[in-house]
């Protein structure tokens, strides 16, 4: 194994990455042993080779290798285990193989390799994977933080305390801006992005609409009325605002839920086809999305169409938004336009209400 953690350690400078090693530790008082173990817990990842031997158990009984396996563990490392094919293992190796296993389905990862001649590669893909593991994950967590801002944010000046609204936010979980310099310099884009939200059933083809760039944003709006309104942001996040009111005396405070429903399901085909638009290199495979609801103050959830003029008050003591669910919920794209995804961010708009005493 000597051999194959040579290549090891080359694959790793080959990434720019500084490999740390039993045999890199300098001497030290501790000893070399504790040494590594102490420096084991700062490393971003350990890269395990799990060959046929188990190696001499040391003093707590276990493989020195085993030992900094259990170690990574306890420390939160993340362990990339790149297992030998073609091999006898021994009994308490192929034992160790099926703890290290049984950490892949929380999160671990893994790899395969046959002889020193090719762990270097398997290494490399092995890294570069887990490199791009960690930038999804950025991305996502930074979508999310967008998602939460976008719905958070305050109502828009002239509408009434009574109107019912919902705002849904749907935002794709990339590490770049869709929309560029070059993008917003073209001058039919908001007039098409106008059009899209007529495809998807927001605004008859009765209303007029106005569509420019505004602080790099994309913003569509109705000439006649305040809602609809969607903007598109520069990392591709749609949000579309849409009434749900009912009909009938004080139906400004009731959320009706079939025209809830159906403004969920138009913002979520809306936003697949903005990105349709403006992903030039189809990168959009997964996305955040939520709903809120402006100034929910005295406003109530109707599971029903509405009618009449009897309804029970809402809630006075919440905030000035109220988010379904506090945290975005994941979906894949392909995913978007399924009655499933529509399905549940209704319900949580719904569970929302019932959270704070305001279904009708």
């Amino acid at each position: 194994m000597a051999a194959a953690r040579d290549q090891t350690r080359l694959a790793v400078e080959s990434l720019a990455m500084a490999p740390v090693m039993f045999e890199t530790v300098p001497a030290s008082a501790e000893g070399s042993r504790r040494e590594l173990l102490d420096r084991l817990a700062e490393c971003d990842l350990v890269i395990l080779l799990l060959g046929a031997e188990y190696g001499e158990p040391a003093a707590r009984g276990i493989s020195p290798t085993e030992e900094e396996f259990d170690h990574a563990v306890s420390n939160g490392v993340p362990v990339l285990a790149l297992v030998q094919d073609d091999v006898e293992r021994e009994s308490a190796q192929s034992k160790f193989l099926g703890r290290v296993r049984g950490t892949w389905e929380e999160g671990g990862f893994t790899g395969r390799f046959v002889c020193a001649q090719d762990v270097g590669l398997a290494v490399v893909r092995a890294l570069n994977d887990w490199k791009e593991r960690q930038g999804r994950s950025d991305a996502t967590g930074a979508a999310a933080r967008l998602a939460v801002d976008l719905a958070s944010a305050d109502a828009r000046r002239g509408h009434g305390q009574y109107d019912a609204q919902l705002r849904t936010v749907i935002v794709p979980t990339l590490d770049r801006p869709l929309l560029d310099a070059v993008s917003l310099g073209d001058a039919g884009l908001p007039d098409n992005i106008g059009m899209l939200m007529r495809m998807s059933g927001l605004v008859g083809n009765e209303i007029g609409l106005t569509a420019a760039v505004l602080e790099r944003r994309i913003v569509v709006s109705s000439r006649e009325q305040e809602v609809p309104r969607g903007f598109v942001t520069p990392t591709g996040g749609v949000v579309v605002e849409v009434s749900v009111a009912s009909q009938g005396m004080m139906g400004g405070s009731i959320l009706e839920g079939p025209r809830v429903r159906d403004a969920i399901s138009r913002a979520l085909s809306f936003a697949n086809r903005v990105w349709g638009r403006i992903d030039q290199r189809d990168e959009v495979r997964d996305c955040l999305a939520m709903t809120a609801v402006p100034e929910p103050a005295q406003k109530t959830f109707s599971d029903e169409t509405h009618t009449g003029n009897r309804i029970t008050m809402g809630s006075m003591s919440t905030g000035p938004v109220l988010l379904a669910p506090q945290q975005p919920i994941q979906f894949r794209r392909a995913d978007l336009e399924r009655a499933e995804t529509t399905n549940r961010l209704y319900a949580e708009t719904r569970q929302a209400f019932a959270d704070i005493g305001s279904l009708q």
